[in-house]
């Protein structure tokens, strides 16, 4: 199947099953969560059918250049863009 991306900053997260199960839903949620955070930067965040790329994580395409990055957790996702996940402080 082929996926069109509009422009450069255009993040598609896997729906499918298998990505679903490495955590998809909530890389995506992370993701546009990230995206509301950072207004202005032009990111949009799009869950789409599968990329028929499955294994080793959850399968995300970003830019043009249809590159599958695969993410086994949404903190990597978010490291991945330079976010970074507070750790709890311990008492």
């Amino acid at each position: 199947m082929l996926h069109v991306i509009q422009n450069s900053k255009e993040i598609l997260v896997c729906s499918g099953a298998g990505c679903r199960a490495w955590g998809a839903d909530e890389i995506s949620r992370e993701l546009e969560s990230m995206e509301s955070l950072a207004s202005g930067t032009g990111y949009t965040v799009r869950q789409v059918s599968c990329f028929n790329k499955c294994g080793g994580g959850s399968s995300v395409k970003i830019g043009p250049n249809e590159e599958v990055i695969k993410f086994r957790a949404p903190e990597e996702a978010l490291d991945f863009f330079g976010v970074r996940v507070p750790v709890p402080a311990f008492a």
